[in-house]
């Protein structure tokens, strides 16, 4: 196993993060990200570079492996959420951009509360980590293509 990927990952997120929040520090009315900046790697990108790499020679991946890179995964996708969301927050008015937070804050507790459900439903099994990762991923992927459309709509 392949243990020192989750805290490669780890260490690439906050990276990535770290250079999108000190770009702009202490500028008052400048744009909280450079502008088009983005991930270095689009989840998608790095899920197919590194997923294949955790099979254990025989074509599958060991459970603890799985929970380890879900969640991993999980912390990838949620930065680059981070990144759609704050993009489309600079772009909005005040009264908008408050509103926005408030439909963020409010979407971020059902998705923990849909994942925690979801990781409930394998009984506490060793599976019940994947399963909530999973869950976590695909409604995140489906709240970063509904901001993105928010975007799209703006012309920018």
């Amino acid at each position: 196993m392949k243990t020192w990927l989750p805290i490669l990952l780890a260490v690439l997120v906050s990276a990535v993060l770290a250079n999108g929040q000190e770009a702009n520090a202490g500028k008052a009315g400048s744009p909280t990200l450079p502008k088009n900046w983005n991930l270095l790697l689009d989840p998608d990108d790095l899920d197919s570079l590194l997923k294949p790499g955790l099979e254990d020679g025989s074509g599958n991946i060991p459970q603890q492996m799985m929970n380890q890179y879900l969640a991993t995964m999980a912390s990838v996708w949620d930065a680059k959420l981070l990144v759609v969301y704050v993009t489309l927050s600079d772009r909005l008015s005040a009264a908008d951009k408050s509103k926005l937070r408030q439909e963020q804050a409010a979407w971020v507790a059902a998705r923990e509360k849909q994942a925690k459900a979801a990781g409930e439903g394998e009984g506490g099994g060793s599976a019940a980590p994947a399963e909530y990762s999973d869950t976590f991923i695909k409604l995140t992927q489906e709240r970063i293509a509904k901001l993105q459309a928010k975007l799209k709509a703006l012309g920018k």
